[in-house]
């Protein structure tokens, strides 16, 4: 096996200080993809008004939206962990 290059403290310090920002950016949008998935699993209750019938309909559709897209977004992380974890043995 070849002996890896040492790198310059700079470059540690960018690459470390890099992916601190990523794993911050993976953490908010986790958090943001839970929210999603609240929206529909909390069963907030949509109100009814008779004379808006398009209105409570678009709101039904925008909260089974919103839902999926938290249960993929939460669906994506759990198999991207998974991958990371196959690629780290």
């Amino acid at each position: 096996m070849a002996k890896e290059k040492p790198y310059s403290p700079w470059a540690r310090l960018l690459g470390d200080g890099l992916a601190r920002v990523q794993h911050g950016v993976d953490g908010l949008v986790r958090w943001g993809f839970r929210r999603l998935e609240s929206v529909d699993r909390d069963h907030h209750v949509i109100e009814v008004d008779e004379s808006h019938p398009y209105v409570t309909k678009a709101k039904k559709v925008a909260k089974g939206t919103l839902g999926f897209l938290g249960e993929a977004g939460i669906a994506y992380y759990k198999a991207y962990e998974k991958l990371k974890k196959e690629k780290g043995r």
